[in-house]
């Protein structure tokens, strides 16, 4: 019995990041922490309850709206039926889910400003990865500048 969290990594972060240049966005989290969370449980659960999908889910073109999360966090938002119908089910099998409403999101950045043009593109998230909830995790996140991740020099 652990705390648990499930996600989906961005595969397409490369696409993403090049928007954000576009949009002035200078800082994003780091390619290889964007994400889409499904779950959060802090309470200890069993992780055998669930077993990650290993599929990959991609987000078609159309508009993505940048919204603010958790007061600073400046995330991209959109909808989609399988994703809601996963937490739904998670939601069932762990019922002190954090976050019983789903609003699925990519979160980008902490504090700054709001990007200039919103995100139309694809975003492609890879299978579910399920492990232990760390508080610390999401406290140590920095950000990268959005050139160096573009192996650009400003």
């Amino acid at each position: 019995m652990r705390p648990l969290w499930m996600s989906r990594r961005l595969e397409n972060w490369k696409d993403v990041c090049l928007w954000a240049e576009t949009a002035g966005v200078k800082k994003i989290i780091p390619p290889e922490q964007l994400h889409l969370t499904l779950a959060t449980v802090r309470e200890p659960v069993d992780h055998s309850l669930v077993t990650p999908k290993d599929d990959t889910i991609v987000i078609e073109r159309g508009p993505k709206p940048v919204q603010i999360f958790a007061w600073t966090i400046k995330a991209l938002t959109f909808d989609d039926p399988r994703l809601s119908a996963r937490h739904e089910e998670l939601l069932s099998i762990y019922p002190a889910i954090d976050h019983p409403v789903f609003r699925p999101h990519l979160s980008l950045y902490k504090g700054g400003r709001m990007p200039k043009i919103g995100y139309e593109g694809l975003l492609v998230f890879g299978p579910e990865r399920v492990i232990e909830f760390d508080p610390d995790n999401s406290r140590g996140i920095k950000h990268a500048k959005v050139t160096d991740i573009l192996g650009r020099s400003t």
